[in-house]
This record gives C-alpha cells, sequence and structure tokens, in this order.
C-alpha cells in the first residue's frame, strides 16, 4: 500500500527523519509538509502512527492523477471497495468548493450511499500538490497527548525539563524498536524515560542529582511506568544499549567551564556503550570540536528555537 503522511510545519525536515527512522525505509516530501513513504504495509502504518510525534495524520493513497483528469478518474475508480457504511469528502491543497461535486460522483459509483459530514465511517480526501491530484482514503489522526504531559503537570516538576514532544521524537530518532534498549545517563526529571516508556521501548535511567531521580522515579510511578534509574555518573556508564537519547545539563546548575570537559568525558565514555546517540546541545557551546576530538561523527543536526536568542541542537551521533 501507499501512503501519504502530514507532517507538523516546525520543521519538516526533523518529521521527515523521524518518519525514516519509524518506518525503517526512505520517505520524501512532495511538497510543503506532506511526506511520501515507500510502499509498506498496514500493521507499519498502525505502529507509526502509535509513535510518530511530528506527524499529524496519515492517508492512503488510493490512485494519483492529472488535475485537470480528475473527475475522469473519480467516475472511473471503484469506491465500493474501500466504502464503509457512509462517507465525506475533503480537499486539502486545493479548491474545497469542489467538495460537492467530487461528492455527486462518488455517490453515483456507491451501490448504497449515504452522506455523513460529521462522523463519517469514510472520509475521501484529494490534495493537490503542483499539477497532480492524489485520492486518498482517510487512515489515522495521530494524537498523542502532549499538553497533558507538560512538565509542570507532572508530580516532579523542573523547569528545565524537556517537552514531551521532543522528547518522544528523539527516541524515534533513535531508531529503537521494542527489542532495543536505550539508555539516558542524564535523565533529570525522567521525560525522555516517560515518552520511551509509553511507546513500550525498554529504557533505563541515570543522574548523578539525587533530587531529579527522585523527581524522575515520581513521575513514572505517575504514569504507570517500570523503568530502572539508579544514581551514577554519566561519565563512568557501563555495559551496552542500541542507543544513548539524552539532553545533558548546560544551565544554571552547571559552571561554564566544567560543561566542555563533562561533554568531553561522557563522550568518550559512551563509545564503550553504544554506536547511536542522539542529544541535545544548546546553541551557545562550541561543542563540535569536542565531538570530534571524542570520535563520534555527526551524521544529522537539527536546530530549534527556544526563546529570544536562544536555539538548542538535536544531534544524531555514530561511530
Amino acid at each position: 500500500m501507499k501512503w501519504i503522511i502530514e507532517a507538523s510545519k516546525e520543521d519538516i525536515e526533523f518529521a521527515r527523519t523521524e518518519a525514516e527512522a519509524l518506518l525503517k525505509c526512505g520517505v520524501k516530501v512532495l511538497q510543503d509538509n506532506y511526506l511520501f513513504p515507500q510502499t509498506l504495509p498496514e500493521r507499519r502504518m498502525e505502529e507509526f502512527c502509535r509513535r510518530a510525534a511530528y506527524s499529524r495524520k496519515v492517508s492512503r493513497i488510493l490512485f494519483v492523477c492529472y488535475e485537470k483528469e480528475t473527475e475522469k478518474h473519480i467516475k472511473g475508480y471503484d469506491w465500493d471497495r474501500v466504502y464503509g457504511k457512509s462517507f465525506a469528502v475533503r480537499i486539502f491543497r486545493g479548491d474545497k468548493a469542489k467538495e460537492k461535486d467530487f461528492a455527486d460522483l462518488i455517490w453515483d459509483r456507491l451501490r448504497k450511499p449515504r452522506v455523513d459530514l460529521t462522523s463519517p465511517t469514510t472520509q475521501f480526501e484529494f490534495y493537490s500538490l503542483r499539477k497532480y491530484v492524489i485520492a486518498c482514503l482517510h487512515f489515522r489522526d495521530i494524537r498523542n497527548d502532549f499538553a497533558s504531559r507538560r512538565p509542570h503537570k507532572r508530580p516532579g516538576f523542573s523547569p528545565i525539563s524537556m517537552q514531551p514532544k521532543l522528547a518522544r521524537a528523539l527516541v524515534n530518532i533513535s531508531g529503537a524498536d521494542k527489542k532495543a534498549r536505550i539508555l539516558d545517563p542524564f535523565c533529570g526529571t525522567g521525560g525522555i524515560l516517560i515518552e520511551a516508556g509509553l511507546m513500550g521501548i525498554r529504557a533505563e535511567g541515570s543522574d548523578i542529582d539525587e533530587d531529579m531521580l527522585s523527581k524522575a522515579r515520581q513521575n513514572l510511578k505517575h504514569y504507570h511506568l517500570s523503568i530502572p534509574t539508579k544514581k551514577q555518573d554519566a561519565c563512568t556508564i557501563k555495559g551496552r544499549c542500541f542507543a544513548i537519547v539524552t539532553d545533558p545539563p548546560y544551565g544554571k546548575n552547571t559552571r561554564k567551564g566544567d560543561i566542555p570537559a563533562l561533554y568531553s568525558k561522557f563522550l568518550i565514555n559512551a563509545r564503550k556503550v553504544t554506536n547511536t546517540i542522539v542529544i541535545c546541545m544548546p546553541s551557545f557551546l562550541s561543542i563540535m570540536p569536542v565531538i570530534r576530538k571524542s570520535g563520534w561523527k555527526v551524521k544529522q543536526r537539527f536546530r530549534f528555537f527556544v526563546q529570544n536568542n536562544f536555539y538548542r541542537y538535536v544531534l544524531v551521533l555514530k561511530k
């Protein structure tokens, strides 16, 4: 089956990268915020919809035609093959005034047509992209209740905690599936661990700050997650894991002069633990020389605006 994904608009390349990591295949940007993955079975898209953070909706492609031939293809398509008990027509990136015209054409092709504009069992969608029209069957809206998991709504609060949407995307971009194990050695209040746990990813967390660990445990318990955490220096972690996914400290609690040394020790030691790191870095630190000297290669880099002139980078590092 072929699919079209409507990505959120914050960062299309970031959304595309997340989609590729989850679907484990190439994903192209069709136009604006629409993504086009390779042909995939339905079960893969079900899992994608359950996990994706930076995508909004998935639809199954029924046919593609030149815009001027749309009515001809509507008349020639077997709509009963994908029809449920009722239908509605929605046009995206096109002339919405044609919704009724397209609905009338589809009505004539159905054995038992019934229109339901509020809760249709079948939603037919049309996307005008460049000179083409893509006719689709709505598959899933992607709804992750990030608002209810914002840091200030957790029992263990810290103002420097990562937002759940970004935390989930970091886990996804690591490429981890349910058989993999990820590690967050700067787990703080547990934002990354929470999102990993809610997706069924095996995770472990550690931090050198007892107060942060206590808050992380409160938060994990609040979401009914059983994820091991322990007090440990991130520069001395041992064992092996699929990926490290983390957001190291760089604020008021860590002296600026100590940060490059901390990152250097952590990155050098992490080479014994994993082949992949997904990590957040502040834009005000010149950290690239530290990364290179520690033996890691930057495979991907994304920049996110935070406030004023402050940006943070998401880096994917490989050995």
